[in-house]
């Protein structure tokens, strides 16, 4: 491809400042991969990944504060159950992890089902966190259990109302969203 050289050129002019690096074109063509995908954030004592390959909070100076508010809220009720809706890459699967809950993570996007997995093996948090790679509507529709505690960060367009009403229903202490 003709833009393969430039995106070359363009990896190797940034190598020292990143582990890895990935150029995409317009069409979601890789031009150039090299190096570790992931980087690895230290937020609110975790190392949360960030990818290429899932949606995470950009805002660097409110992620930490995000994680720690939604982490506290989630400490005001007792252990139990937590459903991480739109789960991403785990950053709120370890606010709950922290708060002493079992999560169970539901994500739609198979970069960031991988993504997560990769976080809670360097987590060692095994079957405290699952991780399931389905819609949430879908999700939530076959798998009536209740939780604890609902976290919902959905993509910009917000959850409907069906969906806020399955999650409503599905909350037995609280809904963080």
């Amino acid at each position: 491809d003709s833009g393969r050289p430039e995106a070359d050129r363009i990896a190797a002019s940034v190598r020292s400042v990143f582990a890895g690096v990935r150029i995409v074109d317009a069409a979601e063509r890789v031009l150039h991969s090299s190096g570790e995908e992931l980087l690895w954030l230290p937020i609110a004592g975790r190392d949360v990944p960030a990818s290429p390959e899932a949606f995470f909070q950009a805002n660097r100076f409110l992620v930490e504060p995000l994680a720690l508010h939604v982490s506290a809220l989630a400490a005001q009720v007792p252990p139990g159950a937590a459903l991480d809706a739109y789960g991403g890459s785990g950053l709120f699967a370890a606010a709950l992890l922290e708060a002493g809950h079992s999560v169970t993570s539901v994500e739609g996007h198979p970069g960031a089902v991988e993504t997560a997995g990769r976080a809670r093996n360097r987590w060692g948090a095994g079957a405290s966190w699952r991780i399931e790679h389905a819609s949430v509507l879908a999700f939530v529709s076959r798998n009536p259990k209740r939780d604890d505690v609902v976290v919902a960060d959905p993509p910009r367009a917000g959850l409907g109302l069906a969906l806020a009403e399955a999650l409503a229903g599905r909350a037995r202490r609280r809904i963080v969203y």
